[in-house]
This record gives C-alpha cells, sequence and structure tokens, in this order.
C-alpha cells in the first residue's frame, strides 16, 4: 500500500478505522488499524489524525437538546445567525470571539482562530 507517492516524493497513505461513538484509546485505535491495513509505522513518519477523530477520542460530543443557553449565547446568535445552543457551546471553548460571519463565530481556541471554536456538526449522529 505504500505505492501512494506525489510528485514531491512523499508518500501519503490513508488508514482507515471503524467509527467509534463514546470514549475511546486513540493510541490502541490508531496502531490496530495501522496494523489490520499491513502497514506499520516507519522512522520519520507522519501521522495525520483528524481533529474530529481525536475529539470522539476524548468524549468531546455534546447533545444539542443538553445545552442550556445563556444571555450572552443568546447575543452571539442573534449577532451571526447562530442556534443559541451552538453559541453556547462556541462561547465555553472559546478564549475569545474576534467577529464573525452568517452562522460561524471568528474564535480563539488553544491560540488557534478557528470558526465556532473547532465545534463541527457535520458527521455526527
Amino acid at each position: 500500500m505504500r505505492s501512494r507517492t506525489a510528485s514531491d516524493g512523499v508518500e501519503y497513505l490513508a488508514i482507515r478505522s471503524d467509527p467509534k461513538k463514546g470514549r475511546f484509546d486513540l493510541s490502541t485505535v490508531v496502531i490496530d488499524s495501522i496494523g489490520h491495513s499491513g502497514e506499520e509505522l516507519r522512522k520519520h513518519d507522519i501521522l495525520i489524525i483528524s481533529s474530529k477523530y481525536v475529539a470522539r477520542s476524548q468524549g468531546n460530543v455534546q447533545k444539542l437538546s443538553d445545552v442550556h443557553p445563556s444571555k450572552g449565547s443568546k447575543i452571539l446568535a442573534e449577532t451571526l445567525s447562530m442556534d443559541t445552543r451552538l453559541a453556547e457551546l462556541v462561547l465555553r471553548e472559546s478564549e475569545g470571539i474576534y467577529g464573525g460571519v452568517r452562522g460561524f463565530a471568528l474564535a480563539l481556541k488553544n491560540g488557534v482562530l478557528a470558526p465556532n471554536a473547532g465545534i463541527d456538526k457535520s458527521n455526527i449522529e
């Protein structure tokens, strides 16, 4: 499977894993998935794991129906045409809001500017 070489000489491999629900040990799943693919890690290999998969492994999935919007989230939601519950989660996760566009707040989280503080509703049941 190490035959996917780009023009820059770098090999790119997609290692897939079954979807997981709830918290799980990310390291174990990644190592097992690599083994099941018939591949192995080599010196200087770089692993790229989607932030959503990392969040799922940490149990960072929240049901919007369980979120109770604050006054601040109602103001943010009205300003940016967002769901008040999503706005509440963005406020909880971010270090600050620096503007935004319809449906998305530009938020600082862990020193990085990210839409909605990295919160994403796609691919979630």
